[in-house]
């Protein structure tokens, strides 16, 4: 067959399988455990069912998966997970087989659910010799599966496994004794039918598993999210309502039919070569991205759109028993067979270029479009598709078609068949129909259609031709001879669109050859020219021969201006503006005419007139009218649209400058899409506005508002403004006069104005400036003026004494009395001197004596100076007041020469200190100390200078002194002791007497003393 796909299985069997009932493509068993006896030979076959060619020379690597090893189309292994061993060189595999068609039920192998034959095919084994010291097994190839290398063991316990049948059944399959088992051993678990096993949470830590047998157990959920290794999933006859396969990448085989899952994503699953999920409540489902698909069946479930026109490699596609199916595309797959009697509600079927060799269409009775073309069949019977449109039946085997009922019928397609007869004269709808390369068409009837052109130069064989009542531009027998031809002059409307019409383009495939221009125009090469609008044009064409003579058609053609089209494209609904709506753009094609638009107002019942260009609200229509030209009709496009009302903004917020007490009043600005502003005046927020604009400083609000209107919103808005106090107008005083030391609080200032600190002192002599602030009258309008420079004139200040110059006397020796003084202004000096007028430093004075002390104030630019004098005393020391003066021993001449003197322990000086006096009467010596100078006080000694005596005198002397010492007798021996007990008892018996002062008293005492010597 032309143009056809050619499979290349080694399969001789044409495949076809039933829809109904099937289970898997790929074997419930695992290799290693099928137990067979079959007999392999190169070829197999039982009673009259197809030869089996068993693959032959197939190869493999020891340790390597046996999907491997590359099986021929229509072959599968049972389990192509099982690793190659070099001890082992059969392998299980299945061929799917058209068990509908052929009994297999004596053939060895056969699987009724299935539909499969299972066979053991041979595999040559190689292994590679050893190089290393490693032991061989590190040597192979791993598997090529997601390179996730998950070693060591995993506790199977409750806590990660809560289902204790699963867990019994890892630790029976997997465990080695105790509760643990390697992650790497599990690389298939297989727990079908055990309804017991309800959860088979703990399955995410075999990271290496790669086949999953969960089907019929009493599971509701399952997460493989993180088996990514897995290849092989039958988890159908489950309670899952939701199945994820998006993470497992390298997944071949799924199953998941029979469960309550809605939805199914494949999209990911791009190695998918076996898919199985019906009797779910999926509604879509897309493998367009599954290109290695063989085997799909998505039966009895709620899918409407089935698109399996990319699954190049489509061997099986199940999708009966879809009653919500209306479109199903499964072009360009390798499926041999295609039952759709129960897809009542199918409107599209595309099966082209398939493999399938029947098809039963009688049930779709909503059938609108079939294509069925490049495939076996070798019958088509659409007497029922009443409702048929566009039929392809290119390119197949049918031998006859019978489309007498399908008046809706616009395209048919039936080249390259096997028919004899065809007759469309009931398709009176039909516009296209190609029905040439025929070779075995006899007769065709295609009188009262629609069609413009005819064919048939391939249909060598036609003898029979009816083209009565279809107008037709042009017909082409080629080479047949026929015996028949009905025909009828052919009047076709034909729209020009300039003054050169190029029949080639007008009427496709026309020979122009085969046409002679009779009237109305000339030819000239392809073109026809010299015709006018209104008058027609009139050829002959010559078709072919009719028992042995030349036939022609007469054609005329009415010609008509062709149509032009105006498009309004971008006249939608849209809000006020306030302005005049534009035009509308269009798009145009035809005419050169100019374009004109009007416009209607819907009043409620009645489309008016509207005169001019729509600017307010309300529901319009416009209409762009396409003048006609020469060529082309006019035209014109109508499109209702709606002006709603605008909703109103500001395009410029309100804003009010602040302004001063009396100066001119701001002006408040503000824009808005539409409407007038008006603006009113409040003293709060939320008070009574009015259009009277404040004067008076404070706070104020500015109400910008515009009243809302059919066309647009209203809109309000407040804004704060401040009117400043303003500044007062004062003098500054510039006389101000105060004499230095004065304070500012005793300058008096104009009214109105106040010292800012009037405890300050005005300063040194000159003109100062101090800070005074101005308060005015109105305080509510006017500020009160801060910091203002007001200029003093500080003149000099009189000074004088606060506290006139005083000193105390002091005795010598005693501590020196400090002078006091204070005066107004400056710091006091104090200076010394001996006499009043005499020279004064600042030493102070320490002998005794009388004495002068000066206090002075230094004058300055800013005051007076002041001086004063007072006199004072330094009073000797009196020796005589207490026991501190030491006498030497006054006895001789000598004593009195080297007499010592000391006062508190101060040795005093000889006519400095004191002076001595010697006085001698008779033997008798008085000496009379007087202190001078910074000391006081008289103090007497005596002595007797001694004659040389006889014995008698001596013994004399001798009792004269004993009785001067019994008897207190005056004697020339004035002992101190004896002086000074006479001294004291003198002196407290004249004290007791007289109070006066204490010089006084000694000198008395001194005259006493004197007198009673």
């Amino acid at each position: 067959m032309t143009n056809k796909k050619k499979q290349s299985a080694v399969a001789v069997v044409a495949t076809v399988m039933s829809i109904t009932s099937v289970l898997t493509p790929v074997a419930a068993v695992h290799a290693a455990d099928a137990q067979t006896d079959t007999r392999q030979t190169q070829t197999e076959s039982e009673g009259n069912t197809p030869l089996i060619t068993l693959p032959q020379h197939l190869t493999g690597n020891a340790g390597q998966p046996l999907h491997s090893i590359v099986l021929p189309d229509g072959w599968n292994w049972a389990d192509e997970n099982t690793i190659i061993s070099k001890e082992k060189t059969e392998y299980l595999a299945r061929i799917i087989v058209d068990d509908n068609t052929y009994d297999y039920s004596t053939v060895e192998g056969y699987n009724a659910n299935g539909h499969y034959v299972e066979k053991m095919i041979s595999v040559t084994v190689l292994v590679s010799e050893p190089n290393t010291a490693l032991p061989f097994k590190a040597q192979i190839t791993s598997p090529q599966v997601n390179s996730i290398n998950t070693t060591g063991e995993v506790d199977i316990n409750p806590t990660d496994f809560p289902d204790g049948k699963f867990r019994e059944y890892l630790l029976s399959k997997y465990g080695k004794g105790g509760n643990k088992i390697e992650i790497a051993d599990v690389t298939t678990i297989d727990v079908r039918n055990k309804r017991d096993i309800m959860d088979l949470t703990g399955i995410e830590k075999f990271t290496d598993l790669q086949s999953l047998y969960c089907d019929h157990t009493g599971i509701t959920s399952l997460d493989v999210s993180k088996n990514i290794n897995l290849r092989t999933l039958y988890c159908s006859d489950t309670g899952i309502q939701f199945l994820d396969v998006s993470k497992n990448t390298i997944l071949a085989s799924l199953d998941c039919s029979n469960t309550g899952i809605q939805t199914l994503g494949v999209s990911k699953n791009t190695k998918l070569e076996d898919l199985i999920c019906v009797y779910t409540g999926i509604q879509t489902l897309d493998v367009s991205k599954n290109t290695k698909l063989g085997y799909l069946d998505c039966s009895n479930t709620r899918i409407q759109n089935l698109d399996v026109s990319k699954n190049a490699t489509l061997m099986y596609l199940g999708c009966d028993d879809n009653p919500n199916l209306t479109y199903l595309n499964c072009s360009n797959t390798y499926i041999t067979a295609l039952d759709v009697s129960n897809n009542t509600a199918l409107t599209y079927l595309d099966c082209s270029d398939t493999e399938i060799q029947t098809l039963d269409v009688s049930n779709n009775t909503k059938l609108e479009y079939l294509d069925c073309s490049n495939i076996y069949i070798t019958a088509l019977d659409v007497s029922n598709n009443t409702k048929l449109e566009y039929l392809d039946c290119f390119n197949t085997y049918i031998t006859a078609l019978d489309v007498s009922n399908h008046t809706a019928m616009i395209y048919l397609d039936c080249n390259s068949t096997k028919m004899q007869t065809l007759n469309v004269s009931k398709n009176t709808a039909l516009t296209y129909l190609d029905c040439n390369y025929n070779p075995y068409l006899t007769d065709l009837d295609c009188s009262n259609t629609g069609i413009q052109s005819l064919d048939v130069r391939y249909c060598t064989n036609l003898k029979y031709l009816d083209t009565r009542s279809t107008n037709l531009a042009y017909i082409d027998w080629g080479t047949a001879e026929l015996n028949t031809w009905d025909k009828s002059s052919s009047t076709i409307d034909l729209t020009v669109t300039g003054d050169t019409l190029d029949i080639t383009k007008k009427i496709a495939g026309i020979d122009v050859r085969k046409v002679t221009v009779t009237q109305g125009g000339r030819l000239d090469g392809n073109n026809i020219t010299g015709y006018k609008v209104g008058t027609p044009i009139q050829y002959t064409y010559a078709c072919g021969n009719v028992n042995g003579s030349s036939e022609t058609l007469t054609i005329t053609l009415n010609l008509f201006k062709s149509d032009s089209k105006i498009e309004i494209t971008d006249h939608s609904d849209m809000t006020y503006t306030g302005n005049p709506i534009s035009y509308p753009s269009v798009d145009l094609e035809g005419s050169s005419g100019d374009v004109t638009y009007t416009y209607e107002f819907w009043k409620g019942n009645t489309w008016d007139i509207y005169n001019g260009t729509p600017t307010n609200i309300g529901k319009y229509r416009v209409t762009a009218h396409l003048a006609e030209d020469d060529f082309y009709n006019g035209a014109k496009d109508t499109k209702e649209f709606t002006i709603s009302k605008a909703t109103n903004s500001w395009t410029e917020n309100l804003a009010i400058a602040d302004w001063a007490y009396g100066d001119k009043a701001a002006i408040p600005t503000a824009k808005a899409k539409f409407g007038d502003i008006v603006y009113t005046y409040s003293d709060s927020e939320k008070g009574i506005y009015t259009d009277t604009v404040p004067m008076d400083a404070g706070t104020w609000y500015v109400k910008a508002t515009i009243t809302g209107t059919d066309n647009y919103t209203g809109l309000e808005t407040i804004k704060e403004f401040t009117i400043e106090k303003a500044t007062p107008v004062y003098t500054v005083p510039m006389n101000l006069t105060v004499s230095y030391g004065k304070l500012l609080k005793d300058i008096t200032l104009p009214e109105g104005l106040i010292w800012t600190d009037d405890t300050q002192y005005a300063g040194s002599v000159g003109t100062r400036k101090f800070k005074a602030k101005y308060t005015p009258e109105d305080t509510n309008n006017y500020v009160t003026v801060q910091d203002i420079d007001v200029p003093v004139i500080v003149t000099q200040a009189s000074n004088s004494w606060t506290e006139e110059l005083a000193i105390t006397n002091w005795t010598y020796g005693d501590k020196v009395a400090n002078p006091t003084a204070k005066a107004k202004f400056g710091n006091v000096a104090y200076t010394y001197s001996d006499s009043e007028k005499g020279i004064y430093t600042d030493t102070v004075p320490t002998d005794a004596g009388t004495w002068y002390v000066k206090v002075t104030v230094t004058g300055t630019d800013n005051y007076a100076g002041l001086e004063t004098i007072r006199v004072f005393t330094i009073a000797p020391k009196n020796i005589m007041n207490n026991n501190q003066i030491f006498i030497s021993d006054v006895k001789s001449d000598k004593d009195v020469e080297n007499l010592i003197l000391k006062y508190a322990g101060k040795e005093l000086k000889k006519g400095i200190d004191y002076d001595v006096h010697r006085k001698q009467d008779g033997n008798r010596v008085l000496i009379t100390i007087t202190c001078k100078g910074n000391y006081t006080g008289v103090v007497t000694r005596s002595y007797t200078i001694e004659k040389k005596k006889s014995s008698g005198d001596t013994k004399k002397q001798s009792d004269t002194k004993k009785k001067d010492k019994n008897d207190a007798a005056q004697t020339g021996d004035h002992t101190t002791t004896g002086l000074w007990t006479m001294f004291m008892a003198l002196s407290a018996g004249m004290l007791a007497l007289v109070k006066k002062k204490e010089e006084q008293g000694i000198n008395k005492i001194k005259m006493y003393i004197a007198g009673k010597r």
